[in-house]
Parts: C-alpha cells; structure tokens; sequence
C-alpha cells in the first residue's frame, strides 16, 4: 500500500532532509502549519513509515573507521536462509548499511573497518557462515560522500540549493570523552532525541548536553542530520549507478559529480576506491524518468565514462553512521 504525499507534508519532508534535527516549533513556522498539526503530521509520517531512519551525519573517520562497500549476486537460497542472512547482517556490529537490490547484484551492505586486517577478519566471518550462498562480490572503498537535499519535493527540475552534508577521512581528532560518546551513539539511533531527553539519560544539565553537541558539529564529527525515506511506501524507486571513469582523476570525478547533482533526484554521491569511482543515488516517481538522468549522465563527455552499472534498491534493512561498540569505560 502506498502513500500519496500533499504540499504541506513534501514540504515537511524536505525540511527534514535538510536538517532532520529541527524543533517541531520551527518546522511548523517553515511549513506555515499550527505546532500541534505540525506535531501530528510529523507523528503520521513516522507512523505510516514515510520516514525510514532519522540520520546523524557522522564522520567516523575522527575514529579511525573507513567504510567498504560489498556488493555481492546470491544463489542456492531458501527465503527462509535469506531471512537468516540478513538478520544477521543487520546485528552485526560493523555492518552500518545494509539493503536488498535488484540488478547485478542482490545484496549490498558496508563494512566499517580500521584497516585491511580488519576487513578481511570482518568478510571472513561473514563468508565462513554464508559464502556458499555468494555466488559473485565486489568490494569497494568508499572515499568521501556527499548527500543532496531532495529538491524534487519541491518539483523541481534542477538543484536549487546544495546544502551537502559531506563525510570523509578527518585529520585531525579532538578528544572525547564517555560523556561524547554516549551522546554519539544516542544521536546516532534517532537525530531527533530531544537535549532534554539526552541530559536525562546521560545525567547532565542541558545546557551541557547542548555545548557537547555544538562542539561535536563545530568539529564536524557530526555534519549534519537528514532522513531516509521508504521509497516503496511513496510508490518511489531508488537507483544506484556505479560508474567506472576512463583515466579516472579527481577532475573527471568532480565533472561527473558536479553534472550528476544539478538534477534534483540526485540525493547521494561517492566516490569510491575499487572497480568503480562513482557511485550516484537517484530517487524517481519512474524507471523512463531515471532512464533520461542516466542517459545524460552517459553522455557528458565522449568517452568520459567507459563502463557503468545501475541497481535498484528494494529495501534498506539497516542505516546508521554509527554501528561500532565504543569502549564507554
């Protein structure tokens, strides 16, 4: 059963993409809406499942993590050992994002590792109990990102603004204390956690839970707070286009990237360390109105682009910025 959005709640939902962290007061003023419609509507959202996860941008590159991308093809597997494959990716620790795909490959997820060892220690566990069922992989770096708010709420063609919200390996790493983290790691599971509710769990004023987070975004170790949407429940499709660059630099990755997000269903870029540079996320009422993206993202440039591949995502089991069990002690 799917959902057919009015202005006021597109207008909602943008608002919230932009910055998901908004206090209802505030959202209703930019929606022109009383506080308690604002309330209720946000409420319904939620309820319906329109709002998939309330996302905290955050860079854990500050910690040492880099993040990979596994794409792999299933084959031999019962609904039932799928079900199991699945639950088990969704509690595994280091396991940030995983999602159902259709195209080449069938399963997508990330792995957060601080270096080869781990990875590899962190795959093989994974395969040790289900690479049976692994019939093709690939796997890929992931560089820096940057989310796109989405425009086409707005019915908007092109991009009218470009708030990204970027993430990526950080130099410098302030020092945080069990006061930081326990604060990261509530924020992580919902960015909408009030600072009354934080300076409750943590047992801090709050006006000290409030400094903490200022100090956490003023260092970019939280770049900001946006929402996934359930594509389904919005009749939406969710396309990924991996894009492999002919004499790959960062000036053709940047011409593509800057191409590809003029289009307001462009929500998401990566670049990537592997057997593709890109990777570009598009939401469209239509497969005909992604079909026209891609086509001219092909075409920007005669042989700019020597191979590409496209996968919809058909469900996004787990997304969070923050998977990993921080020592607390």
């Amino acid at each position: 059963m799917t959902y057919k959005l009015d202005l006021k709640e597109k207008r909602m939902l943008y608002e919230l993409d932009v910055n998901a962290r908004v206090s209802t007061t505030r959202l209703a003023k930019k929606v022109k809406l009383s506080q308690p419609a604002a309330h209720y509507r946000l409420n319904n959202l939620i309820k319906k499942g329109i709002i998939k996860f309330f996302l905290t941008n955050i860079d854990y590159g500050f910690f040492g993590y880099f993040p990979y991308r596994f794409f792999t093809r299933l084959q031999n597997l019962t609904e039932k050992k799928e079900e199991e494959l699945i639950d088990y990716l969704k509690n595994h620790e280091f396991v940030p994002f995983l999602a159902s795909c259709t195209g080449r490959y069938d399963l997508m997820f990330c792995i957060m590792a601080k270096n080869m060892s781990e990875l590899k220690k962190t795959i093989n566990e994974v395969k040790n109990k289900y690479g049976e069922f692994f019939s093709e992989q690939q796997i890929a770096t992931i560089i820096t990102g940057d989310f796109y708010p989405r425009d086409y709420l707005l019915s908007k063609e092109k991009r009218i603004s470009f708030s990204e919200k970027e993430f990526g390996e950080q130099a410098a790493r302030p020092r945080l204390d069990k006061k930081d983290l326990i604060i990261l790691k509530e924020i992580s599971n919902n960015c909408r956690i009030s600072s009354l509710e934080l300076a409750e769990k943590i047992k801090l004023s709050l006006d000290a839970v409030r400094y903490r987070i200022k100090n956490l975004e003023k260092s970019k170790i939280i770049n900001g707070y946006t929402i996934y949407l359930d594509n389904k429940m919005l009749n939406q499709f969710r396309y990924k286009i991996m894009v492999q660059i002919n004499g790959s630099n960062e000036e053709k990755e940047n011409q593509i990237i800057n191409f590809a997000k003029q289009f307001s269903n462009v929500v998401y870029s990566v670049k990537t360390f592997g057997i593709w540079d890109l990777e570009i996320d598009i939401e469209v009422d239509n497969p005909e109105k992604f079909n026209d993206i891609l086509r001219k993202i092909k075409n920007i440039q005669p042989g700019l682009i020597t191979e590409y591949q496209t996968i919809q995502l058909t469900g996004v089991h787990k997304y969070t910025h923050l998977p990993m069990s921080f020592d607390m002690a």
